[in-house]
């Protein structure tokens, strides 16, 4: 009797258990509603049918040692129609007693059974647990910190042997930014799932059973399952601030996998698009199903439709729909979007194979990066012995309302950088220029206006003005810091009494004729004070070959400062074949002398290799040289041609005949960035040939041949 007593007690428990079988995905979100103080919500996806195992409350632990009980928000939790699904939201508030970091957790006992990837087949027996770790910054002067809204729901549909891609679709409101981190699902606090196995693990092809997750998207590609059933992945997003983690959410999410004769939707679109805030955007979105008779509805998600101001839509049909057909995303930005961090936009196309609401899914992720707009109109002019800079007012985001908008920077660098940046770059990193000046406002009339008075006369000082915005804490703090599109450039010398050399241009290859053309920029009459500097006046053109003295090569002499008007010499009779040279101007009036900055004439490196040519040049100038020609030796036509272009002092030639040896010259492109001065300045090298050689193959018949003399 006794044995058959536990014999129906044991069959009651196991009944329970399987009744039991519970949760299928969630995570735990946050939003910080005062310095100390956070509203919490766990995010549950439960199977519907498991009604004894259903909770109507769960207890949050804190992270400080206490914990509440949380009664649902949603009545009695909302089901998906015919998914078995049940979408529960457990919410609190809570104050901690300073400021740290705080591990929120929940755990439950049950997930749902024969999950194929977590403990099989006793999945049931492995606990479901979430958290989401935070730290509270100082709201003063650091700003707020809330979670990431995961915008993509926990639940997605594979079919065997097709790809499958899911995207969570992380959203910050703080701007800042996110990275992603597949990691093993959790069953306890530091305790990841027992007999755990990632999705790539369960099936026999190896080779056709690739998981990958990319850190920056959030895409998570499953190509592609091997086994029908439930799998259960965990993804770890990552929020960053000034370079720092200052929360991290877990989420714990299943996939269905099925078997189904059928081929997802074909989403084709952009990758990725950056617009200057005001911009509208307009992206087509061109939607297909290879499967014949099948339909396709079309939804999308990400942060661009839950900004505050100007929300994005889709233009399109909003029901399943007959392919090919288009739709468009359409979003007008506004300053109110401008942020350092790309927004993601994930668009869904999911077709109506089997049951309701589990066709094949395909996404598309579209980047988007909104930037501030470039100060317009910088100018610069001498006031006494300081740079006085202006700019327009208004500026297109400097309004009362664009709470984003912080001022202006001031960059300077001596000497001209007229490159122009990649189209989706703002700031100046890596440009070479000096941030002068943080924080300015400072306007009169129609102009906004900056004044540098830590100038050296004698240089020449080129500005760009930069936009600044930023979320503000309730203090008017700046956090998580963004910068426009810099500003076109301006350039001023203060005190033009030097000359400028503007070419160094060879013109002739040789080893002793060879010929270079020299010209110059004397200073304006109005730039050169004759009473401080009195004639006569001595004008002298130096030359070196590089890496020796100068040497004087021509004088001229004039007893009135305005009757020179030389400005250009041809210097022949030289080795430019093997040498690089080197120029100066002088002049010099009574007991003074003004020189000009040394400039040299380009140099052309040119080293054989397999199949190629490797171009390096030397050049030495005061001037900025952007851009780079480079002209090879046609004998079809017995001229140079232009075969390509280059930013840096460097071209590869390639796909080229071993053995034949090939020619060429580089012309440089440069400025002073200065009116008055010739634009562009360009400048020629010496001509130099090389030839193409495998080196590779001729070690090795010297290595075959050696010690003989005759191989």
């Amino acid at each position: 009797m006794n044995q058959k007593i536990y014999i129906l007690f044991f069959l009651l428990i196991y009944a329970w258990n399987l009744s039991a079988t519970h949760n299928r995905a969630g995570e735990i979100t946050y939003k910080q509603i005062g310095p100390l103080t956070i509203e919490a919500t766990i995010t549950t996806y439960t199977k519907a049918s498991s009604t004894s195992a259903d909770r109507d409350s769960l207890t949050i632990n804190w992270g400080d040692g206490t914990s509440t009980l949380l009664d649902r928000d949603n009545g009695n939790g909302d089901i998906i129609t015919g998914q078995d699904i049940k979408i529960n939201y457990y919410r609190g508030t809570h104050t901690y007693a300073s400021r740290a970091s705080y591990t929120l957790s929940f755990q439950d006992p049950n997930r749902v059974s024969n999950i194929l990837n977590v403990n099989y087949p006793n999945s049931v027996e492995i606990p479901f647990y979430l958290e989401t770790t935070f730290t509270l910054l100082n709201a003063q002067f650091e700003g707020l910190n809330n979670s990431v809204l995961l915008l993509q729901p926990p639940l997605d549909f594979a079919c065997l042997g097709q790809r499958f891609i899911h995207n969570p679709t992380a959203f910050d409101a703080d701007g800042d930014s996110i990275s992603y981190e597949l990691i093993i699902p959790m069953e306890g606090e530091g305790i990841p799932v027992s007999n755990y196995q990632f999705p790539d693990q369960i099936g026999p092809n190896a080779l056709e059973n690739i998981i990958s997750l990319d850190a920056l998207t959030g895409d998570f590609v499953w190509d592609a399952p091997q086994i029908a059933g439930e799998y259960n992945i965990a993804l770890k997003v990552n929020e960053h601030r000034n370079g720092t983690i200052i929360s991290s959410t877990i989420r714990d999410m299943q996939i269905f996998v099925d078997i189904c004769n059928n081929q997802p939707p074909v989403i084709e679109t952009i990758d990725e698009i950056c617009v200057v805030a005001g911009e509208k955007i307009d992206i087509q979105l061109n939607i297909n199903d290879l499967d014949e008779g099948q339909q396709v509805i079309l939804s999308a998600t990400g942060g661009p439709f839950f900004v505050d101001q100007s929300k994005a839509v889709i233009s399109g049909p909003d029901e399943f729909t007959t392919p090919p057909f288009t739709a468009q995303l359409i979003w007008q930005t506004n300053c109110s979007h401008i942020r350092e961090q790309f927004y993601q936009v994930v668009i869904r196309a999911q077709d109506d194979f089997g049951a309701l609401g589990q066709g094949l899914v395909t996404l598309k992720t579209i980047r988007i990066k909104v930037l501030g707009p470039p100060p317009e109109n910088v100018e610069s002019a001498k006031v006494m012995n300081a740079v006085f800079l202006t700019w327009d007012k208004p500026y297109h985001c400097d309004l009362a309302a664009t709470e984003k908008f912080v001022g202006f920077s001031v960059w300077r660098k001596e000497g001209s950088n007229p490159n122009v940046p990649e189209e989706c770059f703002n700031g100046l990193d890596g440009m070479a220029y000096e941030k002068i000046e943080f924080i300015t406002n400072e306007f009169e009339d129609d102009k906004y206006t900056y004044t540098d008075e830590t100038v050296d006369l004698s240089k020449i000082y080129c500005y760009r003005i930069v936009g600044e915005f930023a979320e503000l804490t309730d203090d008017g703090i700046s956090f998580n810091r963004v910068e426009s599109i810099a500003s076109e450039e301006t350039c001023i010398q203060l005190t033009k009494d030097v000359p400028f050399i503007t070419q160094v241009s060879v013109a002739e290859t040789s080893d002793v004729d060879g010929k270079i053309d020299v010209a110059w920029i004397n200073p304006a009459a109005s730039d050169f004070d004759t009473l401080l500097l009195p004639g006569p006046y001595q004008f002298e053109l130096k030359r070196a070959s590089l890496g020796s003295a100068f040497e004087t090569i021509q004088t001229w002499n004039e007893l009135v400062y305005s009757d020179f008007t030389i400005s250009n010499y041809e210097d022949n009779g030289l080795n430019t074949r093997d040498l690089q040279y080197v120029y100066q101007m002088l002049i010099q009036p009574v007991g003074d002398t003004k020189a000009s900055t040394a400039a040299s004439s380009v140099f052309l490196n040119v080293q054989g290799n397999d199949k190629r040519n490797m171009l390096s040049w030397d050049v030495q100038v005061p001037w900025q040289n952007y851009l780079h020609y480079i002209y090879r030796f046609n004998d079809d036509v017995s001229s140079f041609e232009l075969i390509d272009s280059s930013t840096t002092n460097a071209y590869t030639d390639f796909n080229l005949e071993n053995g034949q040896e090939y020619c060429y010259f580089v012309s440089t492109i440069g400025t002073y960035g200065m009116t008055g001065f010739p634009e562009p300045i360009i400048n020629d090298s010496q001509e130099n040939c090389g030839t193409p050689v495998d080196y590779y193959l001729l070690v090795h018949q010297i290595s075959t041949c050696f010690p003989f003399v005759i191989c």
